[in-house]
């Protein structure tokens, strides 16, 4: 399992503890995080769905997204070995919003403080949330 990318320059709305905490635990990369309309799924509110997320606990998360860019994509919940789609840290309290075009299949998964890792086949060892 990779372990370990650059976190000196994390994408926008990924801070550098969460990024660190990503790289550590063996995820492949930092999220894409597309701000504005990209035709599939961004950040931002201006979408035909979305999806607002909060973190309600008492510690920072990360919340991972990723998405099927095909209907046989089942790869993309790897995320030990495929990109993530979105990467975004949230404090207690913190809310953004997704959005995504119609027909978008995908998940997502927090990660939570320093506990939250990975399965020995590279998915995010907590529940996930899942969409169409």
């Amino acid at each position: 399992m990779k372990r370990g990318f650059d976190c000196s320059n994390p994408v926008r709305g990924l801070d550098q503890r969460g990024c660190q905490r990503m790289s550590n635990i063996g995820i492949n990369s930092q999220g894409e995080n597309p701000w504005g309309n990209n035709g599939n799924i961004w950040i931002g509110s201006d979408g035909p769905n979305r999806f607002s997320f909060s973190n309600r606990s008492n510690q920072p998360i990360v919340l991972v997204l990723w998405w099927m860019r095909s209907p046989q994509d089942y790869d993309s919940q790897f995320v030990a070995a495929h990109q993530p789609t979105i990467t975004y840290s949230l404090n207690p309290g913190d809310s953004f919003d997704v959005s995504l075009r119609d027909g978008v299949s995908g998940a997502w998964s927090p990660l939570y403080g320093d506990w939250t890792g990975l399965t020995p086949w590279g998915m995010i060892a907590n529940t996930f949330g899942e969409f169409t």
